[in-house]
């Protein structure tokens, strides 16, 4: 009410006593292809130098307010389920009722010493995590069960997923039961229900008499023991994040529509790094730069479509250090268009790296990954069909962009020998 408005009086007052030069904008909503002109600024508005007012009201994050946020979260935190929660949880799992998971939420900022990797480049990074205090199995009679979770983030809908698994065997050909009783018929099924009751293990065909006839040679017995097991413990429950009453730059920064590696050029959204987006991530990175890293953006400003090497390095960096899956370039050696350029770029533009900042981070925090790349290329490698050596630069894992700067590296260092 009043304290908030004496608040923004008084930040507006404030600014505008400095020397500089305020901009006042009056736009005409239709024209701009939206009539929801307040939520198109709060979408693509986050991390600017300045506070931003829409008649008269405040929206969006400054850059100060995010980074002083995630200094204030910084480090790991555990979240505990709600009661109600933990009362669903027992409904669902009796077996191992009590023995709840808790959410690891870790916050990292980017504008640190150590992490800021080149300057007008930072931003946060927020990784989430399950931690369970034990393995929460039980046994069913020769099959033994476990709770697994997940976390899985969606545009809106960001949840915690516990659902039972069958840990006694692997085998990826199992019919639901429901599938079956469908395909055979409820009376039939309901023959070998009563039939599997009797058993403590899975019996023998010839022990099941007249019951297994219908589906003798159909399937294995011990596939439809399992699927019968199976049905009677599955269970699958979700629980909203937002829920657990994380801070606001965690739900901020993971919250964005444009996806989980967002980059944010002078305040204002420019998109989602990714090609591919995977609904199990459960990192997300926001970078905050400014000028020098300006990137080509597609019409629909939802979708980077070009970044500068230096960038587009630091930011591979960023992921290959905190071995967040980058997915941001695929094939390189096949030339595939990504972000907009060539990948196969001139190792010109490549040495321009040399002796620089960037460079002189990467040594000081991915000599491992280096170590690892490096020891891959001095592997005799045997073709699997003919079992001969053959010449392989070839790399398969992630941070391929991170891979191609590490042989760019090489081809200065080493001599190859064949």
């Amino acid at each position: 009410g009043c304290e908030a408005a004496a608040i923004m009086n008084k930040e507006r007052e404030g600014y505008r006593a400095t020397p500089g030069t305020s901009i006042v904008l009056r736009l005409d909503p239709g024209k701009l292809g939206t009539l929801d002109l307040c939520g198109a600024v709060e979408k693509y508005l986050f991390g600017s130098r300045v506070p931003v007012y829409y008649n008269n009201k405040r929206i969006g994050w400054t850059y100060e307010e995010v980074m002083r946020a995630a200094h204030e979260e910084q480090g790991e935190k555990l979240y505990e389920l709600t009661p109600k929660m933990k009362e669903e949880f027992d409904r669902s799992f009796p077996a191992v009722s009590g023995q709840y998971p808790k959410l690891a939420v870790t916050v990292i900022p980017l504008d640190t010493e150590e992490d800021q990797v080149l300057p007008e480049l930072s931003g946060v990074l927020v990784r989430h995590d399950l931690h369970f205090g034990q393995e929460l199995q039980w046994k069913v009679k020769d099959q033994t069960y476990v709770v697994r979770g997940s976390l899985v983030f969606e545009a809106r809908d960001k949840q915690i997923r516990l659902s039972v698994c069958n840990k006694t065997t692997r085998d990826d050909h199992i019919c639901e039961w429901e599938y079956l009783k469908e395909e055979y018929g409820s009376e039939k099924l309901a023959a070998l229900e009563a039939e599997f009751a009797k058993y403590s293990r899975c019996p023998k065909a010839e022990d099941m008499m007249e019951a297994w006839e219908p589906f003798l040679g159909q399937m294995h017995l011990k596939q439809a023991w399992r699927s019968y097991h199976d049905n009677q413990q599955e269970r699958t429950i979700g629980f909203s994040v937002a829920e657990l009453g994380y801070p606001d730059i965690v739900q901020v920064c993971s919250g964005h529509p444009h996806g989980y590696n967002t980059y944010v050029y002078r305040g204002i959204l420019a998109g989602d790094m990714k090609d591919h987006r995977f609904n199990l991530d459960n990192d997300f990175i926001v970078l905050l730069v400014e000028d020098a890293w300006k990137p080509g953006v597609d019409v629909s400003r939802s979708r980077i479509s070009e970044l500068p090497l230096h960038a587009l390095l630091a930011v591979n960096g960023v992921l290959c250090k905190y071995q967040v899956k980058d997915n941001i370039w695929y094939n390189l050696e096949e030339s595939v268009v990504h972000l907009g350029r060539r990948i196969k770029l001139a190792l010109e533009e490549w040495r321009e790296l040399k002796d620089s900042r960037l460079d002189k981070w990467f040594q000081k925090n991915l000599d491992n990954v280096f170590l690892e790349m490096k020891q891959m290329l001095q592997r005799d490698v045997k073709d699997p069909k003919s079992d001969r050596p053959f010449l392989s630069i070839g790399y398969h894992g992630d941070y391929m962009v991170v891979y191609k700067y590490f042989r760019v590296y090489l081809q200065d260092k080493y001599r190859m020998t064949i």
